[in-house]
């Protein structure tokens, strides 16, 4: 046995918020589970000193998430990286864009939009509906050599998707080093690498500009932390595009964001939403 599975009963939007600190303890990939995530330890790098660690991290630092319980399976190395890549097949995103994992041809006379990516465990693969929300009103609100920052950007998906529909240059960064080097990789296999720049960092590490349209798609804890920060990299007839929150979200991120921003659009699938806001013109 080579692979400790971790199940853990964590709810996929308080993801971002762990993850730095299960990767803290050695986590190899995270995987997105419903109302639950699973994460996989090297088993040399896994004792019961890294889980007390674990148990104790989300308990001090995540007071909130009560009754969280932690199960830990031994896995073969082969039968998981096999069912990983078995499990992951090309799959149509939106009405008009298609998904494809590096490993499998894409049709040449295809009629529809395509996205290549080399999956990784932890980070977004476009199967969820927060991704989905967003891509689905990027179109609407996108118009040709217009400038981008995608904040949080994973795997690089929205950032790669602005640029096949005619933006001008995006930004995009995000805190997690794992995730630039997975998105620069997805960016190069889309041969569009000359149009967006990858950071590793926040916001605050972001050099100020004033952008057309800003992609959000993180969560509530830091989206609600952030609306005065964003309104300084956004032009007066720019579009923010949020998404990482439930529809019980609404109100609460709605009222923060009520004093920089005027919501102009919105839209949900299943439990998910995304919203579309302007910047109020003092």
């Amino acid at each position: 046995m080579d692979w400790i599975k971790l199940d853990i009963n964590i709810k996929p939007q308080s993801l971002e918020l762990i993850a730095p600190f299960l990767f803290s303890l050695g986590a190899e990939g995270i995987e997105e589970r419903t109302n639950r995530i699973a994460v996989y330890f090297k088993q040399s790098s896994w004792n019961k000193e890294i889980k007390d660690k674990l148990e104790n991290l989300i308990k001090n630092r995540f007071p909130d998430m009560e009754n969280i319980q932690i199960s830990v399976y031994e896995i073969p190395t082969e039968p998981w990286n096999e069912k990983w890549k078995e499990n992951f097949k090309p799959f149509k995103i939106t009405e008009n864009l298609m998904i494809y994992p590096d490993w499998e041809p894409v049709p040449v006379d295809k009629e529809f939009d395509t996205i290549i990516i080399s999956p990784k465990m932890a980070f977004g693969t476009g199967h969820h509906e927060t991704t989905q929300l967003i891509l689905e009103i990027i179109p609407k609100y996108l118009s040709d050599t217009i400038q981008v920052l995608d904040a949080g950007t994973g795997s690089g998906i929205l950032a790669i998707y602005c640029i096949l529909k005619g933006a001008g240059h995006v930004t995009a960064y995000d805190f997690d080093p794992v995730a630039t080097e997975n998105a620069t990789e997805n960016i190069y296999l889309n041969h569009v690498d000359g149009k967006i720049k990858v950071i590793t960092g926040e916001l605050q590490d972001i050099p100020q500009k004033k952008y057309d349209l800003i992609v959000a798609n993180i969560n509530k804890n830091v989206l609600i932390n952030i609306p005065e920060h964003l309104g300084r990299y956004i032009s007066d007839s720019g579009v923010l595009i949020i998404s990482g929150l439930l529809r019980d979200d609404f109100e609460q991120v709605v009222s923060v964001y009520n004093n920089k921003w005027n919501l102009v659009d919105q839209k949900a699938k299943n439990e998910w939403i995304a919203l579309v806001f302007k910047p109020l013109i003092d």
